[in-house]
This record gives structure tokens, C-alpha cells and sequence, in this order.
């Protein structure tokens, strides 16, 4: 990965950004774009959108986020998903398509091999042979694929490298830490330190909002701030990367007010910025 990471050209609110500035210190970083179906509709011309976003970013190196596996995130907030395995199936096809030529970073379905745990045995066995499938798919085009394994407060080491090892060590280069989470960066370090070692697979991590560690809720929190800076020079051996993997400003969902997740939530990210220049991360 000797490119720099892509972030989009232009101003994403420009109504807001002349009333608040400080935005535009959040927009001139590198972001992930994801790709998966809500809880009501399909995602559609998933093959033209990848294709055209990641021609137009070329040289530079594209962040993708797979989130459409069928029962996504267990009924919870995140719901959705594709309605069947053979419409999930379809789904990573044309991502695979939409990929092409192309080298981007893929980080492939937040949370699904951590909700594992939770599923009856047949749930399990289904979710584990779809993502084997999945990124037999995957590995024919030339992206990175990290395969997620939730953040350290969740899994144990030793969990996480169990369900890791049912897939095929081949078929995939690495796992992400802290999509979406708070969890500070040395404990992220360590835990896919030990994760690394023992599976032989380097890791990137989310750094979007954890600087200042664990928040009070996982729905849009206030007590929180920026952590790293994206890079594919992080000076750590089995790190490949600090990613803002989760956007900036974009909701964790509706709750207490809040918008549906993924729209833009302007005050939270306000507080967030205002943290964030209190500890110098921005």
C-alpha cells in the first residue's frame, strides 16, 4: 500500500461548512464509504457506484465497507442487511465487480463474526459459510480485505482467534479493530497485537472517534473526540493501518432524538470537534 488514502474532493455540506468552518478540518481527511441494504430496500447500481468512485479516486486507495450480511447486527439498531444468502451472494458478486481493476481496502462486515457468539449453532454454521464464500469471491480481485473482529471490550483474544481460524487463512489479509467504537488506541494496539501474533495476519484500526477511550453510550455520544489521524504509516509492525472507518457526523442511529443512522447529526459531530480541539487531536 504505497499510495496515499483517497478522501472525497469537495465540501459534503457546504451550507454548513460556511457557518461552521471547523468542518472543514473533518472533510479534508480520508473516509470509508459504505455499501450495504437497509432494513427496507436494496442497495441498487452497487457495481456503477464502486466502479465510478473508485476511478475517480485512482491512484489513490479506496476504503470500502462491506455491511449487508443477512441478519445484520442481530435485529439491532444497524438491522438490515440482504434478505437471503443467495441475495447476499449476489450482493459480494458485484462488489467484486464493481472493484474491477482496482486495489481498494475492503473492511468486510462490521460485527458479523463477532455476533457469532450469539446465534444458535445452524445461524452460526449459515454466517460462517456465507462470509467463507464471500471472500472466496473476494480474493480474486486485487483489493485488501479485512476481515472485522469487533473492538477489545467484546470478544476475548483467544475468541476472536477461534472464529477467525474457521475461515480460510487465504483467503483473506487481514482483521479490523473498533469499527464504530471508542476503544483508546494502545488498547486497540494490544489486542490486535495478540490477535496478529497468534493468526499471523495484520490488522488496521478505526480511529475515527476514540481518542478519548470508551464513551457513556454507543449511540451517538458526546464524551468523545477524534483519535488518530488516517495513515498506512502507523510505525507499528502488525498494523497496517488507522482508518477513519465510521464518517464523522454520521449517526449511530434514532434514538432519544437522534437521526437514522448514517445521516448527518451536526451538533453531535459539533461537540465532537470541540473534544477533539481540547486534547489536540485536531
Amino acid at each position: 500500500m504505497k499510495n496515499k488514502l483517497y478522501y472525497p474532493d469537495f465540501d459534503r455540506h457546504k451550507n454548513l461548512s460556511k457557518s461552521y468552518p471547523d468542518l472543514l478540518e473533518i472533510y479534508k481527511q480520508p473516509i470509508a464509504f459504505w455499501y450495504g441494504r437497509d432494513d427496507k430496500k436494496p442497495i441498487k447500481r452497487v457495481v456503477t457506484r464502486i466502479n465510478r468512485l473508485l476511478n475517480r479516486a485512482f491512484p489513490d486507495i479506496v476504503v470500502l465497507v462491506v455491511y449487508s450480511i443477512p441478519d445484520r447486527d442481530l435485529d439491532g439498531y444497524s438491522k438490515g442487511g440482504e434478505v437471503d444468502n443467495d441475495s447476499y451472494i449476489e450482493f459480494i458478486n458485484n462488489i467484486s465487480k464493481g472493484i474491477g481493476k482496482f486495489s481498494p481496502i475492503v473492511i468486510f462486515e462490521p460485527d458479523a463474526l463477532s455476533h457469532v457468539n450469539k446465534m444458535n449453532k445452524r445461524e452460526a454454521n449459515n454466517r460462517i459459510m456465507l462470509i467463507r464464500r464471500s471472500l472466496d469471491t473476494l480474493r480474486k480481485t486485487n483489493a485488501k480485505v479485512y476481515v472485522d473482529i469487533g473492538h477489545p471490550g467484546w470478544l476475548k483474544v483467544n475468541e476472536a482467534c477461534k472464529v477467525l481460524r474457521k475461515l480460510d487463512k487465504n483467503s483473506f489479509d487481514g482483521f479490523s479493530v473498533n469499527v464504530s467504537n471508542f476503544r483508546y488506541i494502545d488498547e486497540c494496539l494490544e489486542y490486535g497485537n495478540k490477535i496478529s501474533k497468534r493468526i499471523k495476519k495484520n490488522f488496521v484500526i478505526d480511529t475515527s472517534r476514540n481518542g478519548l477511550g470508551s464513551a457513556d453510550t454507543i449511540f451517538n455520544p458526546t464524551n468523545i473526540a477524534i483519535g488518530e489521524i488516517p495513515t498506512l504509516d502507523t510505525g507499528h509492525e502488525y498494523c497496517d493501518a488507522f482508518l477513519w472507518i465510521k464518517p464523522l457526523g454520521e449517526s449511530d442511529g434514532k434514538l432519544n432524538g437522534s437521526p437514522k443512522d448514517g445521516r448527518f447529526y451536526l451538533d453531535n459531530v459539533l461537540k465532537v470537534i470541540e473534544n477533539s480541539k481540547k486534547i489536540g487531536s485536531l
